[in-house]
């Protein structure tokens, strides 16, 4: 009968329950496949360890959480069908959730495409949503409990193990079975001592959203006190700006991680309709990836696509931001027309304040600083255009780079690769690039594409982010700065302009033939 510690083995019986395999061990107890022989039914059987069982305290708050969970009634948190306590051992009977875990499944398989991590946020959402609603604060949301169904191609989305869950409210009794909640998805004021509520899970959840896109949770030390100054001090984590997507991600992720609970969703139901309004943006062009670039990928054959998502469909018009429950983040200026009803921020996890120097649109009087750092690449550019026209309509690569300026696409090396030691420094150096780029395609939308990367990427790299902000061209949030200046005050741009711009040029030229 005992398997070890004294608890049952395979088919040992317990009050009405039929031990069947072990599907795995927590805090407070072990889980068992096991057989309901009273209503001949598989549930997940959690027999909780007999030090614990024993703890009064314990017991009270046992029965009080597992009646608020058995009343539950919601599509994605685990049902609770019976709790009790048979032969000295207190038990909770649940749902059968069997195609495992989350973060099996993203060990296994590696981060699913960024519109179907939204999705399944989504639910688990819903499902905290409804357990809030019921008075229950869950205090241990990570990957491990939120287990998945994959029924007729659609996953699903649970949420479960209340093993540490109080109710709204009610006294902080002594938690026998060791320390509240995963340091790695705990909000920061728990990590000082703050108490358990609303806001704290929706940190939590945030994490999760994070887990998922990434394939790890938000912050990593190798030691406990490292995760827990990183929760308090550390940048909110974010996607590389790819597009609409992504932008709107890294916009939910600042919100329900804001270090001020103040700041976060008012409510999980917020969190979660602002998700379902994300998860039905189209894909961005270029997959959605974290901005340090520190990701697991999917392997061949991933599960990923069995996610339920809508069809996108593009809005014609711009609309105000999603859901009016939730804090929105600060409007800015951003460097070309953004597409309709979506705002771009910048990565790094920062809100973007408007100043005086980035809100000026520069007026009618001429260019400012970065309109004559555009108008002389512009001027460049036209004085290679005929070889390079030559070269493509040859059958040259559009998307073409390498060279001095590290151009291409956005997925070539350039001044974030070229030893800066990446972080937030690389991530300010990509957004710095990008800026630029979008202003020079937008001022004359003929211009290539990979020359306007590979210029601005070169720019970038010869100059330097801090000091481009110092004489003007890019203001403190790296956007452009489009306030009226004397072209003078950058004189200092033109010979990194003249090599940058020649070197892409010929880059260009040269590609075909490599």
């Amino acid at each position: 009968m005992s398997e070890e510690s004294g608890n049952p083995g395979p088919g040992a019986e317990l009050g009405p329950f039929r031990i069947g395999n072990r599907l795995g061990v927590g805090g407070m107890g072990i889980v068992f496949q096991a057989l309901d022989t009273h209503l001949n039914r598989q549930v997940a059987l959690k027999i909780i360890t007999p030090h614990i069982g024993e703890d009064a305290d314990f017991r009270a708050r046992f029965t009080r959480e597992a009646q608020a969970q058995a009343s539950l009634d919601s599509p994605h948190v685990v049902q609770v069908y019976s709790f009790g306590e048979a032969d000295g051992r207190l038990y909770i009977a649940s749902q059968l959730i069997p195609d495992g875990d989350l973060g099996q499944m993203l060990h296994k398989h590696g981060r699913p495409p960024a519109r179907i991590a939204v999705n399944l946020i989504s639910q688990v959402a819903d499902g905290l949503s409804d357990a809030h609603n019921a008075g229950l604060i869950h205090r241990d949301i990570k990957p491990a409990n939120v287990l998945l169904r994959n029924r007729e191609g659609q996953l699903h989305a649970y949420l479960g193990d209340f093993g540490i869950a109080r109710q709204v409210g009610a006294s902080q009794l002594t938690q026998a079975g060791g320390t509240v909640g995963t340091p790695s998805y705990m909000a920061p004021e728990l990590h000082l001592g703050g108490e358990a509520g609303p806001a704290s899970d929706i940190y939590s959840l945030g994490c999760l959203l994070w887990a998922t896109l990434s394939g790890k949770a938000p912050y990593v030390g190798s030691t406990d006190y490292q995760v827990v100054m990183a929760h308090v001090e550390k940048p909110i984590p974010q996607l590389a700006l790819t597009g609409p997507l992504a932008a709107e991600i890294n916009r939910v992720l600042r919100t329900a991680m804001a270090k001020n609970p103040a700041e976060r969703y008012r409510s999980a139901a917020a969190m979660r309709d602002d998700l379902k309004n994300v998860v039905r943006l189209p894909d961005d062009p270029t997959p959605a990836r974290p901005a340090d670039g520190a990701a697991t990928t999917p392997v061949p054959a991933q599960p990923w696509s069995f996610a339920p998502l809508p069809t996108p469909t593009p809005t014609p018009t711009p609309t105000p931001s999603p859901v009016s429950q939730a804090p929105a983040a600060p409007a800015f200026q951003t460097p070309s027309p953004p597409p309709p009803s979506f705002s771009s921020t910048p990565p790094g996890g920062y809100h973007p304040t408007p100043t005086p120097s980035s809100s000026g649109s520069g007026g009618g009087s001429g260019a400012g600083k970065a309109g004559w750092v555009v108008a002389v690449v512009l001027v460049l550019l036209l004085a290679g255009g005929a070889v390079l026209a030559a070269v493509l309509i040859s059958g040259g690569d559009d998307n073409g780079g390498g060279g001095g300026g590290g151009g291409g696409s956005s997925e070539t090396a350039g001044p974030t690769d070229s030893g800066t030691g990446g972080g937030e420094t690389g991530d300010r150096e990509e957004q710095a690039a990008q800026a630029l780029r979008d202003d020079i395609v937008a001022d004359d939308p003929t211009t290539d594409p990979a020359s306007a990367d590979c210029i601005a990427r070169g720019i970038v790299r010869e100059v330097g982010v801090d000091k481009l902000v110092e004489i003007g061209v890019l203001t403190d949030d790296l956007e452009v700065n489009q306030a009226a200046g004397n072209p003078e005050d950058a004189a200092e741009l033109v010979s990194p302009m003249l090599t940058v711009t020649f070197e892409c040029i010929g880059s260009l030229i040269e590609t075909p033939s490599s």
